[in-house]
């Protein structure tokens, strides 16, 4: 970061009447008007970056669920259009139920043999990861869990829209 310097501060002018204020002053014409002139202009030009950004993110949200709905519709996987490959991206999550306890969900680990996703807390990355190794029921798509585990976690699915550079 920036280098910091410790510096006296001076006593700060009053002015005389009430409701008189103290003028602004322009950067003095020294090498540090420049450089105030030039923080200044990244300052500004960072923060119609950021406004542009939110604009942008706020709009590629509004496509990527339209598009999302449109892939699901016409069975796309994905499509190139400028150089990206824009495509359907799935991902699943293992959590546990929200009226479970921890102490129920780890029991139910135990009892379903998979005490080794136990440390201290429940490993959700290593539960994640095994819970993709398991079978996977035709008719739901699911992961077929035993019941131990049905009664004590929730799984979730999550598609979304992403995009690479196109080789």
């Amino acid at each position: 970061m920036g280098k910091t310097k410790k510096h006296k501060r001076k006593k700060k002018e009053r002015p005389e009447k009430k409701g008189a204020t103290k003028k602004k002053t322009e950067a003095p014409l020294s090498g540090l008007g420049p450089l105030a002139e030039r923080y200044a202009c990244i300052r500004r030009g960072i923060k119609t970056t950021e406004d542009e950004l939110k604009e942008l993110e706020e709009s590629l949200k509004d496509i990527s669920e339209t598009l999302l709905t449109e892939f699901e519709k016409h069975g796309v996987k994905s499509l190139t259009a400028h150089g990206l490959t824009i495509y359907l991206f799935h991902d699943t999550f293992f959590n546990k139920n929200k009226d479970a306890t921890d102490e129920e969900a780890m029991a139910a680990l135990e009892e379903a043999g998979l005490a080794a996703f136990i440390h201290a807390k429940i490993n959700k990355a290593d539960l994640r990861a095994w819970m993709k190794e398991q079978e996977v029921d035709e008719e739901t798509g699911m992961p077929v869990l035993p019941p131990e585990i049905v009664k004590a976690f929730a799984v979730t699915e999550k598609y979304e829209i992403r995009a690479r550079l196109s080789k």
